[in-house]
């Protein structure tokens, strides 16, 4: 992977409704307590551990640490299969290209701590997770763990690693969210050095990397982000 990856864009998501507090049915009151959740649950914290290998396929694990106000049967998790990145895939760089899109991402070695189910829709994997016979309420932990697989996105410059760690589509709020991506081969220091990390609304091209890396260095990557507001 070191003599493929010229360029490296580390993308963090994280939608500003999942960690910020909001209005109307966010899972806040107006004071920051928690007083109501649109699905009737909130996330103490979220961990996602991701390894790179250099076919493109991407380990990830998953610990989420939900909370339920009332009694449920469990909830649903969302993994895109199909998202597109805005940037300059031009051979000359001059932005006369700029969209790189990934329609083909296949889903692989699905393992989670209990009970679930699929519910396929266009470019979005959902996982019904919980079983109609058993209700929970309070505190719950689930680990999830799959295998993405991208399709071959190199271009004449170099090959760009993209990745979404928290991903689009959460209906409730998460105080805490923190995520480890590892690097089967060591990325070189001018990859490091052009890492982009972005945190906010879709399509928010703001450069958070001072605020959310915790750590980086040739094989790892670390970051956080808490909830504020």
């Amino acid at each position: 992977m070191c003599k493929r990856i010229l360029s490296l864009f580390l993308l963090v998501l994280i939608a500003l409704g999942t960690l910020c507090a909001q209005d109307n049915g966010s899972g806040y009151s107006d004071d920051g307590s928690y007083s109501k959740a649109p699905d009737g649950y909130y996330f103490k914290s979220m961990e996602v551990d991701v390894t790179v290998h250099a076919d493109r396929s991407y380990d990830i694990v998953e610990n989420l640490h939900a909370y339920f106000f009332y009694r449920s049967h469990g909830l649903y998790r969302s993994i895109p299969v199909g998202f597109w990145v805005n940037r300059d895939n031009s051979e000359a760089q001059d932005g006369s290209s700029r969209a790189m899109r990934y329609t083909k991402v296949e889903i692989d070695n699905i393992k989670i701590s209990e009970n679930w189910d699929k519910e396929t829709l266009e470019g979005v994997y959902d996982i019904r997770i919980g079983s109609g016979d058993v209700w929970i309420e309070g505190d719950h932990d689930y680990r999830i763990s799959y295998t993405l697989q991208l399709s071959d996105d190199r271009i004449p410059f170099g090959d760009l690693f993209f990745h979404s760690v928290l991903g689009t589509g959460w209906n409730c709020a998460t105080d805490h969210f923190s995520f480890t991506i590892h690097f089967d081969e060591e990325v070189p220091t001018a990859s490091l050095e052009a890492m982009e990390v972005f945190m906010g609304a879709v399509g928010d091209e703001t450069n958070w990397a001072n605020s959310v890396i915790t750590y980086a260095d040739g094989h790892l990557v670390k970051g956080e982000a808490f909830r504020f507001g």
